[in-house]
């Protein structure tokens, strides 16, 4: 038997978790398609097309989950490539526990007493950072990564406007919005990407390498309002690339490494590899407007966007009372994007349930209206010299058969 290592952000979508696929409009599926569980295919009166590879460690079913409550007309499924059910689970070297609980413990923040290296150690973002930033309740800390014992510490007040605003400001602390689906106030730690690629020299000098990965948690104790990380300006990325990592809900604002000539397209040939790492994943158009976040959804109209990165996050499953509304809602949405387009070219990973961000769909009325979705497996994440940084690799077994061949002959 041989391991071998596979890349997430090769899969067009990967669960860990049962994966249910119910889209109200016609889908077109991209890239291999894989869950650890089983795959429950129901889409609504419209049809869903898989044009690569489905597997499933669990079996690949034409109905919805049985705890999903929301019934409706079925649609019809076409499979294109292989469908597999029964194959072996996909499985991420953190020991030999890979439970939804187990695994969401990639994006926390490590005890003192874990070792950087020990199995879990070495896959948690936290460690594989090259900047990690931790909001206190007064302050802040942003030091340098495990690659070198954590040992570069930057002034807060160079990074941070918490405690004066400079030229090399791009973390903004106790940003408030509204979150519909959630029901309660937002306080976000803010960070200006656009403001982090201005000084991406400086800071990765500062550091010691170049800043692929950021990772941001808020560790303050006298919290009234959820906890969040928010980035804006990202339409553009530094040059290497960037992964975002946090233990907490990760909300994207506006085009996201979307070059200007290929918005609303599948063109990524001028994006650079990009991850989106939380426990909960919400993308705003570029009109979200934080002062109109608790008004109805006449005051929260979105605009066509696109977002092109890798996203690793949790959902809130099917419990028999309210639908996970499926894959697609896995990113989730806060406007009235009626008539508007999301464009997604990524990879959707999911590999745990959201510990922080835990309101069901389908709980609230008026938390949005949905988009025209294209989503696409970015084809750049198939070659493995354009993967984001961070990038986890899940492992399987294959047999290997031995031949012993006379002397002096090749085959």
């Amino acid at each position: 038997m041989q391991l071998a290592y596979v890349p997430l952000f090769q899969f067009g979508i990967f669960y860990a978790l049962d994966l249910e696929m119910v889209p109200s409009k016609t889908w077109r599926v991209t890239g291999r398609v894989h869950s650890n569980g089983d795959v429950y295919c129901d889409p609504r009166s419209v049809t869903m097309t898989f044009l690569n590879h489905v597997s499933a460690a669990g079996s690949i079913q034409l109905r919805r989950h049985p705890l999903d409550p929301v019934t409706h007309p079925g649609g019809t499924v076409v499979f294109s490539g292989e469908r597999l059910g029964g194959v072996r689970t996909l499985n991420l070297p953190i020991g030999t526990n890979n439970s939804p609980t187990a695994l969401h413990a990639i994006i926390e923040v490590p005890p003192g007493s874990e070792s950087p290296t020990s199995l879990l150690g070495q896959q948690r973002f936290y460690n594989q950072a090259d900047l990690i930033i931790l909001v206190k309740n007064t302050g802040g800390t942003a030091t340098s990564g495990a690659y070198n014992s954590f040992s570069v510490s930057i002034p807060w007040s160079t990074i941070s406007n918490s405690e004066g605003t400079k030229s090399t400001t791009f973390v903004f602390p106790n940003v408030a919005f509204f979150d519909k689906r959630e029901g309660t106030m937002i306080k976000a730690t803010q960070i200006d990407v656009g403001a982090l690629r201005a000084n991406h020299t400086y800071y990765s000098t500062l550091v010691g390498r170049q800043i692929r990965m950021l990772y941001v948690a808020d560790l303050s104790t006298n919290l009234v309002d959820q906890t969040a990380v928010r980035l804006v300006n990202g339409q553009t990325l530094p040059a290497p690339g960037l992964t975002v990592a946090t233990p907490h809900a990760l909300y994207v604002k506006g085009h996201y490494n979307a070059p200007s000539s290929a918005l609303g397209t599948t063109n990524t040939t001028q994006t650079v590899p990009a991850a989106l790492v939380g426990d909960a994943m919400t993308f705003l158009s570029t009109t979200w407007n934080d002062n109109n976040s608790a008004s109805d959804l006449s005051g929260r109209r979105a605009s066509s966007t696109t977002f092109n990165a890798a996203v690793l996050t949790g959902i809130v499953p099917s419990d028999g009372n309210y639908s996970s509304g499926g894959s697609l809602n896995a990113i989730r949405l806060l406007e009235n994007w009626s008539s508007r387009t999301l464009t997604y070219n990524g990879s959707l990973v999911v590999l745990f349930t959201c510990q922080t961000a835990t309101s069901p769909w389908g709980a609230t009325s008026e938390v949005y209206i949905e988009p025209n979705r294209r989503f696409n497996l970015d084809l750049n994440f198939l070659n493995p010299a354009k993967l984001p940084a961070g990038t986890p690799e899940v492992r399987t077994g294959f047999r290997v058969i031995w031949s012993i061949l006379a002397p002096n002959t090749t085959s």
